[in-house]
């Protein structure tokens, strides 16, 4: 809900953090505030404060008044409202309250909460028995001793408050006596609501809000007239709510967490106790004059056993106050009047009081058991803590004849950290009673209720069967071992304070999402859930032993093992034996190794150290040998160079199909920064099981990266294990060797004996398992283009690129569709700062350069993005899907479907194994509530048939020869359970981790096949009508997938507590729709590849090349045959020379497919490729409701490493052919509409058919093909979600390298045909902000305007021809500013320097800028223009001021209007300056290459570097980001600087500025005008001098030693 008067109290805010502004300006917008926001809120804008839960036809608020004011210098806005409302017998009650809107400006809540410790003490004093979190500044008036810094810090913003509220509250002698920081949460254990109540304790209450509803938290602060329809207060942070002791308020925070800053007062001092402060006079004279509120007080407090308490509360509670009317039946039912306390209890419970209901639920518990449930659960589901916990015991006592949902609603409760019912949870899942048995959620629960006091719980604790021992074991018992279970190390050797965000994101990207609060904009990188049915053991020094009990919780295996010297370094031994070093051997055992190893003394020693206790762990562990069995090691800490991050995809995705990951060592290259004698060379690349093209490799050396930062696998009991352990042991000292060049001599080692496989020896090394080394990029690339890293601080390579991503302003789905593919490991802090770079010009890119301009708030806090979502996740159980990567995106087409009156259909289930993959990973069971509990999962649809995969990986490389079946897990054992005759639908049931284990296996086949489109038609494959979209034209391609989840195996559920997720389900079979086709010219042997690559995944999916014969071959006509080998592979024999475009024209035409998919003859098929991803985006509604895709492009990842994006859109410019790697629309699921994609592609075979190349080109067909046939309409778009690699050979015959010779010649003849001069291939994202791009642009004699711009139709041409600089000459508008003018146009410097460095190097123009006192003059100055056209008039300076200097605001309007202007460099002189030309033309040339530097005169001062304005150079990198429109807006022209002074004045204001920058300052020698005219020798300028010295010094330079 919006905070109301969004308009004017946003302008108010805005005043807030108003300074040096003068008097009359300020009053005067004061008072047009104050008019704009009387006028708002007389509009009704009091609605958009306060929601009513049950939409009331009329808000109980009034409007009293409203105002500005002025708190000691602050500015805010002051709203006095009044709730009223109607009791019974003829009673009415108000009660009056203030809303102060900015009462703390962003630096003050900042400063607050910068203070502000993470950990919060209980306050467990609570009618609902549910502790607080909350933080005690003062006590009794007093600070608390621990709290001195917070509360002096508070007490410093109470000072400019008191006084107001003295006068406010009629109240001269009002104390401050408590003041706390509040926390609500609906995290675990957290409180997140309190029922309405009083203050009791407080004469007058202020709330001052620390965060902001409707973007950190839903919910908040309520007002209670009505309890049936209480009213929730929206508060930005630094707002306050002040209101008396007769305001009934209460909390209630529905998502997120809530701060907020409490100060309670009394009307007078000393503080005093609630008893001795009801005693004062204030309670006693409300009362008697009617106030039921007053009455209900005296009524309930000490004074409430008196005749003067009974009679108030009896008359409150018959005016008809809830909370009045339940005291007093609590009262009545203390003295035994059972019947008139039910009858009291009826009539609060009517009224929705929750704790009414609760008390007359457990009243009739006995007598009316039907009516007890009814109350219960009204009071339940309000949220009462108390209810919840009796409803729940009532249920599992049978008192209501069933048990169904009683330990549901006994974790509601715990969860809200209500002690008994965490207690009485506990014990079910002790005994097993309405839940699985599970001792490990037994003891967490039992341990938060034993944290809050609760003895029961403390004797179970203590009980001998879950005595820690026991408790180890249990926790282990969910880590199984068996076949086609993985093992994962996660080694955190920090102290516990350190385990944070990123360190659960490790954890939760091999498991499951969000357990421990993971930021909402990366949550949907961690739903992955990749391997939840893993065995995670983390190892580290001090984490608590209870960190990782939610996962247990879930049924996920997480434990913890502690490392110690003597432990470990027992599994070293016993690991190492007596093959390792002496001192390792066991006569001599722990104490030499401790001795020497224990402590050591550098990271570099410890991370060795590390690095062996890992590799002991994953080849023999001692500690938990029967329960791991070798695996993978990922690191979790920055701290020590190790590098945290995350897992995007399953770790064997990139493994070949013969192997399994339990059986195999997997590692990473690492690129090293020297050439090597030892590493990597060509033929262990070639021979390898991952074999990749020389293109697709790193251009330096290569090694085997087996450092503990880097993730790896091992399988129990390795040779190549055991070997590298010796040597690590062997060398665990300072001088300790290179464990990487070891492990890479030992691999290539290996990989000469392949293609053999294991067991065998080479030399005295046995080797008895596969070793597979994954490529560098899977960890290294792509380089992000948004915040997917918190960033700041110092960075210098702030325009590193990419060709992945493209500018633009909001991120993208394609970001992070091709990651999902192709990566596996995301490094979140290690590495240099270029591997976590973003493309020029995109968002991080952007902020990352404001930020180094210190723009962010200071001291300098590292920002992070939102992924444009204010509302967070919600915390409770649902369903996760495909559909939710496109929902957000999707926003128009909902609004499409709503007002037609159709319901949106989302897409994203895909057929076969490899579809299968893609679309049940990301169905998934998630939330962070109900933990402990059995889930129910049902998946159907009409047209499925469901089986279950053998691997969580993409397994489809069924026909694969040597092909290894992955063993029988037991999630493929509870997937095939879960299958129901006849295949149409599935249910799972059991944890969590369970259900998304056998969830992450799920596939179906579509049952019956959609018809066959005739490819002939090709209007059929173009365009799709309305009716066609809404009948069966579309249903036919799909069917509606329907996924549900409930909690319990049995019984049922109330319809709350199911989710349900629903998407669409592509019915189309891949191999029936498309064939794939190639031309191949001198590489035909090529073409077996290819088509074998294709058979791995699908068998009968048809292929189609053709083969150009040798040249003196005689070949006539096309000849097409079986191949001998592949089978449904036709190989088409045609002619010598026969060209590309006839070529493809052929395969188009040979095709009987719907889709045809073209490739070229280096191509295949991988791990990275989906077919059914790209049939899909040709299917789907978003784009045959508009503009169908004829191609659908992919990126060609080994292409855009090397080259860059060759994809995007064309320019014509003077007959000159530009293709832009830019951005023509974005679409839900990220896909981009191009006018050229690369010549691979998925066509549509009728429109293919339509469009025509141009035969006669044997080269340059591609472009051809595109930019012709865009006039028939073709419409090209590439998706990001699939790729096939380019697989380039070195092909070195001599009929290739004579057609490559001939190549040049071919294309420009091809370019002169389509009518092109040259053309220009542009492959990445071009930034005129980086001056080497700038550069690299001129060089190539293209103008820089030309290329990179992101705007529709061609940019803008330069207001005047390009110029070296660009000189902006300041010059006042008076009498002596004409007169240097003149000067400068006939003898200027600047027509020396001209003469040297030529004509065109430098342009000018004078910019004027008149003071605020010669508005007379712009006549004269308009003049002066039409005749020279040299002018800039800037406008008035904003003070009158003797000076002739430009102020910093006239400068602003200099780089505003100079922004379209081309140049490289920007110079500045004032026109009393003279510049000698030589001297400067030398300077200049010294500073190249100019990114940047700012050459002038600087002079250090203890705040800063000062430019001196006289004359200074900008190069067009700081130029660009002084002059952006997101920046140019927020530079600093008004106020004071402590090191530069007045802002206005132009030295301090582009002093601030260059400060911000983290630019290289060059100095330039000036030299001021002494007694003579004279230049000494060094100096550069001379100033100030007038006119008529310029014009001597212009004419004979000599004469005067310049």
């Amino acid at each position: 809900m919006a905070p109301f008067g969004d308009v004017a109290m946003r302008k108010m805010e805005s005043m807030c953090r108003l300074e040096n502004r003068s008097r009359a300006a300020l009053l005067s917008q004061i008072v047009r505030v104050r008019y704009e926001a009387a006028r708002e809120w007389r509009a009704g804008a009091i609605g958009k404060l306060f929601s009513s839960r049950s939409s009331p036809s009329r808000t109980p608020l009034k409007v009293l008044s409203s105002r500005v004011l002025s708190l000691s210098g602050a500015i805010c806005s002051e709203t006095q409202l009044q709730l009223q409302w109607s009791l019974r017998g003829g009673l009415s009650q108000t009660v009056d309250l203030t809303l102060l809107r900015g009462l703390l400006s962003a630096v003050e809540v900042q400063g607050i909460l910068d203070l502000t410790p993470s950990e919060f003490d209980l306050d467990r004093a609570d009618v609902e028995l549910v502790p607080k979190r909350w933080i005690m500044l003062e006590r009794a008036g007093k600070a608390l001793p621990d709290r001195q810094l917070l509360a002096s810090h508070t007490q410093a913003l109470q000072g400019r408050l008191l006084p107001y509220l003295r006068q406010h509250l009629a109240c001269p002698a009002c104390v401050v006596c408590s003041s706390i920081l509040r926390r609500y949460s609906t995290a675990l254990g957290e409180r997140h609501r309190d029922p309405p109540h009083t203050d009791g304790q407080a004469f007058a209450t202020v709330v001052i809000a620390l965060n902001s509803a409707g973007v950190d938290y839903q919910g908040g602060l309520y007002l209670v007239s009505d309890p049936s329809r209480p009213l929730t207060v929206s508060l930005a942070a630094g707002d306050a709510v002040i209101h008396r002791w007769d305001l009934q308020h209460g909390v209630e925070v529905t998502e997120g967490q809530r701060l907020s800053w409490i100060l309670w007062l009394q009307d007078a001092s000393p503080c005093v106790s609630q008893v001795e402060l009801h005693q004062r006079p204030f309670l006693r004279v409300a009362a008697q004059a009617g106030n039921v509120v007053a009455m209900q007080i005296l009524g309930t407090g000490e004074n409430g056993r008196s005749d003067e308490g009974r009679a108030c509360l009896r008359q409150a509670a018959e005016a008809g106050l809830a909370g009045a009317q339940a005291h007093l039946a609590k009262r009545l039912q203390e003295e035994g009047e059972e019947a008139e306390a039910l009858r009291w209890l009826r009539e609060a419970a009517k009224q929705a009081d929750a704790g009414a209901m609760a008390s007359l639920g457990m009243a009739l518990l006995q007598k009316e058991p039907l009516k007890a449930e009814e109350w219960l659960r009204k009071a339940a589901a309000a949220g009462h803590a108390v209810a919840q916990h009796d409803l729940g015991m009532a249920l599992l006592t049978g008192a209501f004849g069933r048990t169904v949902d009683a330990a549901l609603w006994l974790e509601r409760a715990a969860r809200q950290g209500h002690a008994p019912a965490q207690s009485n949870l506990a014990v079910c899942f002790a005994e097993g009673r309405a839940l699985m048995q599970s001792l490990p959620a037994a003891l967490y629960w039992w341990g938060e209720a034993s944290a809050q006091g609760l003895p029961d719980a403390q004797q179970n604790l203590e009980r001998p069967e879950v005595a820690p021992d026991a408790r180890t074991q249990l926790r282990a018992s969910l880590c199984r071992q068996e076949d086609g279970r993985p093992n994962f190390f996660l080694l955190f050797p920090q102290s516990r304070h350190l385990f944070g965000q990123t360190h659960f994101a490790t954890l939760e990207s091999v498991l499951l999402p969000g357990a421990c609060g993971v930021r909402p904009e990366l949550e949907f990188l961690f739903n992955r859930f990749h391997h939840p049915a893993a065995n995670v053991l983390v190892l580290g020094f001090d984490l608590p032993e209870d960190l990782f009990d939610a996962y247990l919780l879930e049924g996920y295996c997480v434990t913890f093992q502690p490392i110690s010297s003597p432990g470990l370094s027992g599994d070293l031994v016993a690991a190492v034996g007596d093959a390792a070093a002496p001192f390792l051997a066991p006569r001599k055992g722990l104490h030499e190794f401790e001795a020497r190893y224990g402590q050591p003394q550098t990271e570099a020693d410890l991370a060795r150290l590390l690095n062996a206790i890992l590799l002991s762990q994953q080849v023999v562990p001692m500690t938990m040998r029967k329960v791991l069995h070798g695996g993978t090691s990922l690191p979790m800490d920055s701290e020590l160079q190790m590098g945290d991050g995350l897992l995007l995809n399953p770790w064997d995705l990139a493994l070949p199909p013969q192997l399994l990951l339990q059986s195999s060592a997997v590692f990473l290259e690492k690129l090293e920064g020297v050439e090597l004698p030892w590493a990597l060379q060509v033929e262990d690349f070639e021979r390898s099981w991952l074999p990749r093209s020389h293109v697709d490799r790193a251009d330096g050396a290569t090694s085997v990266c087996l450092e503990v930062m880097c993730p790896r696998t091992l399988p129990r009991g390795s040779s190549f294990g055991q070997q590298m352990l010796q040597w690590t042991t062997a060398n665990l000292g300072p001088e300790g060797a290179d464990l990487n060049q070891a492990a890479t001599m030992l691999y290539r080692l290996y990989v000469q004996q392949r293609p053999a496989r294991t067991p065998f020896q080479a030399g005295e090394v046995i080797f008895n398992h596969e070793l597979v080394l994954l490529p560098y990029w899977v960890q290294m690339q792509p380089h992000f283009s948004d915040g997917w890293k918190d960033f700041g601080g110092v960075d210098g390579e702030l325009t590193q690129h990419t060709a992945l991503h493209w500018p633009r302003h909001s991120r993208a789905a394609a970001d992070w569709s091709l990651v999902s593919t192709a990566r596996l490991w995301l490094p979140l802090s290690f590495g240099p700062p270029s591997s976590r770079q973003a493309m020029p010009q995109s968002v991080i890119d952007l902020a990352l350069r404001y930020f180094t301009l210190d723009l962010a708030p200071w001291p300098f806090r590292k920002k992070g993005f939102r992924n444009g979502r204010k509302k967070r996740p919600s915390r409770a159980k649902r369903l996760r899907s495909p559909a939710d990567f496109t929902a957000e995106n999707t926003g128009f087409i909902d609004e499409v479907n709503r007002a037609k009156g159709v319901s949106s259909i989302r897409e994203g289930g895909l057929p076969g194994s490899v579809g299968g993959f893609r679309s049940f990973k990301e169905l998934r069971l998630v939330g962070h509530q109900q933990q402990g509990l059995q889930w129910q999962v049902a998946v159907a649809g009409p047209g499925l048939s469901f089986f279950c995969r053998r691997e969580h990986r993409r397994s489809s490389w069924g026909s694969t020869p040597g092909a290894v079946e992955a063993p029988v897990s037991s999630a493929l054992r509870t997937c095939e359970a879960g299958l129901r005759p006849p295949g149409d639908a599935v249910q799972f049931c059991g944890s969590p981790a369970e259900v998304n284990a056998a969830l992450s296996l799920l596939a179906y086949h579509p049952v019956a096949m959609p018809s066959v489109a005739n490819v002939s038609e090709p209007r059929r494959d173009a365009r799709m009508s309305a009716d066609e979209l809404e009948a069966a034209a579309w249903q036919a391609h799909f069917s509606q997938l329907r996924v549900s989840a409930r909690p319990g195996c049995e019984g049922s559920s109330t319809a709350d507590e199911v989710t349900e997720v629903q998407f669409a389900a592509l019915l189309d079979d891949v191999e029936e729709l498309v064939t794939v086709v190639a031309h191949c010219a001198e590489r035909c042997h090529l073409l077996e590849r290819l088509a074998a690559s294709f058979r791995e995944a699908y068998a009968k999916l048809p292929i189609i090349a053709t083969c150009e014969c040798a040249e003196d071959q005689e070949c006539l006509q096309p000849a097409p045959r079986a191949h001998d080998t592949v089978p449904h592979f036709t190989v088409v024999s045609v002619p010598y020379d026969f060209g590309l475009s006839r070529g493809k024209t052929l395969l188009v035409e040979m095709t009987h497919t719907e889709f045809v998919l073209v490739l070229d003859d280096d191509f295949t098929h991988s791990m990275h490729s989906c077919l059914e991803c790209m049939l899909w985006k040709m299917r789907s509604r978003h784009y045959s409701a508009w503009k169908p895709f004829d191609v659908l492009g992919f990126p060609v990842q080994e292409d855009e490493r090397i080259f860059g994006a060759f994809r995007g859109s064309f320019r014509v410019t003077n007959q000159q052919l530009f293709l832009e790697p830019m951005v023509e629309e974005l679409l839900p699921d990220g896909c981009m509409r191009v006018e050229i994609c690369p010549m691979v592609f998925l066509g549509r075979t009728a429109r293919m058919r339509t469009f025509h190349f141009q035969k006669d080109l044997r080269v340059g067909e591609h472009e051809q093909f595109f930019y012709s046939n865009a006039y028939n309409g073709v419409q090209v778009a590439v998706c990001f979600d699939s790729s096939f690699p380019h697989f380039r050979v070195n092909t070195m015959s001599a009929g290739y390298v004579k057609r490559r010779e001939r190549m040049p010649e071919l294309m420009a003849n091809a370019f002169e045909k389509l009518g092109f001069e040259r053309a220009m291939f542009l492959f990445r994202k071009y930034d005129q902000g980086r001056m080497e791009d700038y550069d690299e642009l001129l060089e190539k004699t293209v103008p820089p305007w030309h290329v990179g711009h992101d705007s529709c139709g061609p940019p803008t041409s330069p207001p005047v021809p390009f110029a070296q600089l660009l000189l902006v000459l300041l010059s006042s508008a008076d009498e002596r500013g004409r007169a240097f003018r003149s000067v400068l146009r006939t003898v200027g410097w600047q027509k020396q320097f001209q003469e040297l460095a030529g004509a065109g190097a430098l342009r000018w123009v004078f910019a004027v800028h008149p003071r605020a006192d010669e508005a007379k003059l712009f006549i004269e100055l308009e003049q002066e223009h039409k005749e020279h056209q040299d002018l800039l008039i800037l406008p008035p300076a904003d003070r009158t001021s003797t000076s002739a200097e430009a102020t910093t605001d006239q400068m602003i309007q200099v780089l505003a209007l100079l922004r379209d202007f081309q140049f490289r460099w920007l110079v500045v002189a004032r026109q009393d300056v003279f510049v000698r030309a030589g001297r400067f033309l030398d300077e200049l040339q010294g500073l190249e290459p100019p990114g940047g530097k700012v050459l002038g005169s600087w002079s250090r001062l203890p705040g800063g570097w000062r430019l001196d304005p006289h004359f200074f150079v900008l190069p067009r990198d700081v130029f660009v980001l002084l002059s952006a429109p997101e920046l140019i807006s927020r530079l600093a022209v008004q106020g004071f600087n402590q090191a530069f002074g007045d802002l206005s004045n132009l030295d301090a204001g582009v002093s601030t500025w260059m400060h911000a920058f983290a630019v290289e300052r060059l100095q330039m020698r000036a030299s001021q005008r002494g007694q003579a005219l004279a230049c000494p020798a060094d100096t550069v300028t001379l100033y100030p001098i007038s006119p008529e010295e310029l014009a001597a010094l212009g004419r004979s330079p000599a004469a005067f030693g310049c």
